[in-house]
């Protein structure tokens, strides 16, 4: 079968939408759902288990899916679709199947034309696996012509059913792999995932100053271990993403803790360590934004003084927001803490400070030294790391990290931040 590859974008669409009914001819008929929000239309097939996805979610909620992940959903998309005419396809097609099927949900009648003179059977498959009463209403085994003008029409009489797929579609069909996004800690400690040829996460390399450290994945959780050959240590890292119940796609952050061992002699090396990062290829230049964006989300990391370290939390009832300038080509970053300070920190180093909070029933102190003025310690040097990622050329979400240490004082803070945001639609 030839490959077809004329569009290169492909957009993910948050969210699952029922609504109207699809029809032969790619118009829009009678909805019985319609204003019944408790009653939706039957699913198309049984839901589909990856286990493989299961058991990577409890790492990281980025997504990942290997070439074997995507063929075998397409084949179970495509179980018992064999209708007259239709030549069938194998296992080795399957990859051309999904990108096509992702392709369609945003072709012009030109381009589904021109995939049809390619391969008809190639894309009647992905018309099925796009939606099955698709394929039936309105794939033409002799004219090319009438398959993309219906096609077209049914898309675009059939949003909420036609967003529900290509949702789906998104989280199934797209070959990426954890294993190429790139995680890096304040502390300029570097992780990239390991995977085996399913798709799962079974270790990770760390890259520290020292060289680098191989770790497996213990058991079904998100500890990782290895040995650290160089420093004659055995590694234990405990990966917490506090990105896994938000949403983000290519992107992640959180919190690693490091402890190490050796003849019985256990120490923690890092604890509370924020780290973030994500797919270089979806990764999104700020030159290349080019409008304002508002996005919301939540921070974490950590405050240190002398030696206390508090972990900072989230206020849940104000969302930490991430705002970007096109003119000035600036980030800033609220973060609201019920146990500390909340901080406002730029791109360009600038930082401040208001309404500290005790940390505790049994209170440290973690106050800035320096005295407020109208309630607000400002200052400079602050070290700001944004990413903003997405599908295609306009950013979705947004991680970072942020690194301030108070100088000119004896006993200064240190704080070690990492947030996630996703974008706000206007």
């Amino acid at each position: 079968m030839a490959r077809i590859s004329f569009i290169t974008s492909v957009v993910l669409v948050s969210g699952l939408l029922t609504g109207c009914l699809e029809s032969g001819s790619g118009t829009a008929q009678y909805n019985p759902y319609k204003d019944r929000p408790n009653i939706k239309p039957p699913i198309q097939t049984p839901e589909y288990d990856d286990t493989v996805a299961d058991a990577n979610a409890l790492i990281t909620g980025m997504h990942s899916r290997s070439e074997l992940q995507v063929r075998n959903w397409i084949g179970f998309k495509l179980q018992g679709f064999n209708p007259t005419g239709f030549d069938v396809i194998s296992a080795d097609d399957y990859i051309d199947v999904a990108n096509l099927a992702n392709q369609i949900t945003t072709a012009n009648a030109a381009q589904i034309k021109s995939a049809y003179a390619t391969d008809s059977n190639i894309l009647w498959a992905a018309m099925a696996v796009l939606n099955r009463s698709l394929a039936a209403s309105c794939f033409d085994a002799t004219s090319g012509a009438n398959t993309a003008e219906c096609l077209v029409n049914w898309r675009n009489n059939n949003t909420a059913v036609f967003d529900t797929s290509r949702t789906e579609l998104a989280d199934n069909a797209i070959v990426l792999t954890v294993d190429n996004a790139t995680l890096t800690a304040t502390n300029d400690y570097k992780m990239k995932f390991k995977i085996d040829d399913s798709g799962e996460i079974i270790g990770m390399t760390l890259t520290r100053d020292s060289g680098d450290v191989d770790l497996a994945k213990l058991g079904d959780s998100s500890t990782f271990y290895g040995s650290d050959i160089e420093n004659g240590r055995v590694l234990e890292l405990d990966y917490v993403s506090d990105a896994k119940q938000m949403g983000l796609s290519y992107s992640d952050f959180g919190l690693i803790n490091i402890t190490s061992s050796m003849d019985g002699d256990q120490r923690v090396d890092e604890f509370l360590m924020p780290f973030a990062g994500g797919y270089d290829d979806k990764k999104i230049a700020v030159a290349d934004i080019d409008s304002d964006m508002t996005f919301t989300g939540r921070a974490t990391g950590r405050v240190a003084k002398g030696a206390h370290i508090v972990q900072l939390q989230q206020d849940a009832a104000r969302p930490t927001t991430l705002t970007f300038d096109t003119q000035s080509k600036t980030s800033t970053l609220n973060a609201n803490f019920k146990n500390w300070y909340d901080v406002t920190v730029d791109s360009t180093g600038a930082i401040s400070f208001t309404d500290y909070k005790d940390n505790g029933g049994t209170p440290i102190d973690m106050q800035l030294a320096a005295t407020a003025d109208d309630g607000v310690i400002t200052a400079n040097g602050a070290n700001m790391n944004v990413g903003y990622y997405g599908p295609s050329t306009t950013p979705t979400e947004v991680t970072g990290t942020v690194q301030f240490t108070e100088t000119g004082v004896d006993n200064g803070v240190q704080m070690d931040m990492s947030f996630g945001a996703i974008k706000v639609e206007k």
